[in-house]
């Protein structure tokens, strides 16, 4: 199997296909990536927290409240998740555009969290949320190969 492998590798040379190497304009060190994303969170949590106002609904039913609340809190514990798996991806050479990706989603997913959670804006809040979930998917899907090459030492990319 891993003939075969080394065969595909050294054939997508041949061609100039991309390899690890070459498309790895990676970011200068982990705690660059790790700064950005712990900066761009409180940044956009910040300005969620600061520009939006709690909604009435909290007089009015307490139920809803208590379950979007809840909401918010598993929404918040996938953040939470998400920041832990991209502060080790952070460890790994990782091109830059897709570590935009990733920060992207994660600062969104970060700040409809907090909309969330103070009950304003549900609808675009979880649009945005769900946007940057997909976001992390696709940047997780387009990392694939490169993460594995580097995990595994660089033998093999996509």
């Amino acid at each position: 199997m891993s003939a075969v492998l080394e065969q595909l590798e050294a054939a997508r040379n041949e061609r100039g296909a991309p390899t690890a190497a070459k498309t790895a304009t990676a970011m200068h060190a982990p705690w660059v990536l790790r700064a950005l994303l712990l900066a761009g969170c409180a940044i956009s949590v910040a300005l969620v927290a600061g520009f939006t106002q709690p909604a009435a609904v909290q007089a009015a039913d307490a139920d809803l409240m208590r379950l979007l609340r809840g909401m918010a809190l598993i929404k918040a514990g996938l953040v939470a998740a998400a920041l832990g798996v991209l502060w080790w991806r952070a460890g790994h050479p990782v091109d830059a555009r897709i570590a935009s990706g990733y920060a992207a989603g994660l600062w969104w997913m970060a700040g409809a969290s907090v909309a969330i959670w103070q009950l304003s804006h549900i609808v675009i809040a979880a649009g945005f949320f769900h946007a940057g979930m997909a976001a992390l998917l696709w940047a997780a899907w387009r990392d694939g190969g490169r993460l594995r090459a580097a995990v595994s030492g660089g033998a093999s990319a996509r």
